[in-house]
């Protein structure tokens, strides 16, 4: 696994949440963020991770910047 690659962070945080490992999840997109700052499908899984693990404010911030920068690359 290359650690440098967000799609590797970006698919185990996808895993971890459908397997109901919220806290692993949120920790591997974190990840992936911070290799690929806009990348607004990160945020949207990110979103779905924290909701999952009831943080409904950061849940609501992440789904919030992911559609800014999907408003940015449309414009």
């Amino acid at each position: 696994m290359n650690d440098q690659m967000p799609q590797v962070h970006n698919s185990l945080g996808t895993v971890y949440s459908r397997t109901g490992r919220t806290h692993e999840a949120i920790s591997e997109l974190k990840r992936a963020l911070e290799l690929q700052p806009n990348s607004d499908e990160t945020l949207r899984r990110l979103g779905v991770a924290y909701r999952a693990a009831g943080q409904t404010d950061l849940a609501l911030d992440a789904i919030r910047q992911a559609r800014q920068i999907d408003i940015r690359i449309t414009a």
